[in-house]
């Protein structure tokens, strides 16, 4: 998309690529990401029969951001962090943001976007509230719902409001498995929300390129830049959690197939 590979020639160093699944940002020669998704490519294959396994990126950290964040990097160690169709599947998206703001060094960008439920099968979705999102964070979520994730299935497929309770179970079930969306905003809704997170995680920083969706006709993107703050550290227990999974998961990668991918991200915008 053009209007993406525009934000990107704002990136230089090396930075991470959350849930690029089968669409990685397109970057300039300036720009090497890492790419960071919650299951390998075997299993992302399965998941999602509909989608090219060839398309699927190579993924170099599996871990689920829901449970850790981004607590295996260190603080101020890149140069940004893209996650495009990211932030409305997750169980805690104000954790996330924090978390890119954190491991991105004063200077550097963050690059979000999330579906414009008016050019989704979405649209019809209630916008979630801040009060969730809020109750979220400062409860630690790290996981969602049947109910979060079968008030979002309705939304779109509102046929299950009526269907028996086995379909409805099966349904969420599938929709946990692939980690398909929780939450929808209309582009103005969405950057009202980023203005009011950053405010209130104490995070400087500046939209320096963004497009809604009714010049997308599809999504908001936004490219922020990070100004400073201070570090919002993981726990301790939280570092240790991560680092014990980075090796297995580092290990079951290497030997389950050259490369992995993910389910958190694009697979979903319809």
């Amino acid at each position: 998309m053009a209007h993406r590979e525009t934000g990107y020639r704002l990136l230089r160093g090396m930075g991470l690529e959350i849930g690029a699944f089968n669409a990685a940002a397109q970057l300039p020669g300036s720009a090497k990401a890492e790419y960071c998704d919650a299951i390998g490519k075997r299993r992302a294959a399965a998941l999602f029969p509909e989608v090219s396994p060839a398309s699927l990126v190579n993924v170099d950290h599996v871990f689920d951001v829901d449970e850790e964040g981004l607590s295996r990097f260190e603080s101020g160690s890149r140069d940004f962090v893209i996650a495009n169709f990211v932030v409305d599947h997750l169980a805690n998206p104000l954790r996330f943001v924090a978390e890119a703001f954190r491991v991105v060094k004063p200077g550097g960008h963050v690059v979000l976007s999330v579906p414009d439920k008016r050019f989704t099968d979405a649209r019809s979705r209630s916008t979630t509230d801040d009060a969730t999102m809020q109750g979220a964070y400062e409860n630690g979520l790290t996981t969602a719902s049947d109910d979060s994730y079968l008030q979002s299935l309705t939304g779109s497929h509102p046929d299950l409001i009526n269907a028996s309770p086995a379909v409805r179970t099966h349904a969420i079930a599938r929709a946990r498995e692939r980690r398909e969306s929780l939450h929808a905003w209309t582009s103005p809704e969405f950057r009202a929300f980023l203005d009011r997170v950053l405010q209130k995680l104490g995070v400087a920083a500046e939209c320096v390129y963004e497009r809604n969706g009714d010049e997308t006709r599809l999504e908001y993107f936004s490219v922020w830049r990070h100004s400073g703050q201070p570090p919002i550290e993981p726990t301790r227990e939280q570092t240790i959690a991560a680092n014990e999974r980075a090796a297995i998961d580092d290990a079951s990668a290497d030997a389950a197939s050259p490369s992995h991918a993910a389910p958190v991200g694009e697979h979903d915008a319809g």
